[in-house]
């Protein structure tokens, strides 16, 4: 997977609304994404602060 995203610029995560999965979601995203990557999510009801993000 990490091979096939070497060239990502971009992603943007749709996991339900379920704060543990999009975590989950955003730490395999963390590990396999490049590091210049931007990572984005289109949630509408959880809160995205750093503090709610990074637990």
């Amino acid at each position: 997977m990490k091979q096939l995203m070497k060239d990502v610029q971009l992603v943007i995560e749709a996991a339900t609304e379920n704060r543990d999965i999009k975590l989950e979601v955003f730490r395999k995203l963390d590990r396999i994404a490049p590091e210049n990557a931007i990572l984005v999510t289109n949630t509408s009801s959880l809160p995205i602060t750093r503090n709610y993000i990074s637990n």
